[in-house]
């Protein structure tokens, strides 16, 4: 069991790093398509607060998104290709 769970650590982790880079990507891409402008960085002192606040919203907003969907899709891909439920924490009740 011990086994599976490192295995299970792994592929959740590889799937979310790429995942991450993808939504990262994305959210990049579409802030430059509304604002015409790079991202701001939050600790640019030349960096409007407004651009910052909502950067990070629009990012904070999409790697959450993502996350629930990336943990979805890899339990239930773990389940269809290994036969069992990914071993991911006991549900709370």
């Amino acid at each position: 069991m011990e086994g599976s769970r490192l295995l299970w650590k792994l592929y959740a982790g590889a799937i979310g790093a790429v995942a991450a880079l993808a939504v990262n990507k994305a959210l990049t891409a579409a802030w430059r398509a509304a604002t015409g402008s790079e991202p701001p960085v939050s600790d640019d002192p030349d960096a409007r607060a407004r651009e910052v606040v909502l950067w990070a919203a629009a990012s904070a907003t999409g790697i959450a998104i993502a996350t629930v969907a990336v943990n979805r899709f890899a339990a239930s891909s773990w389940e269809r290709v290994i036969g069992s439920p990914a071993p991911v924490r006991a549900k709370r009740s």
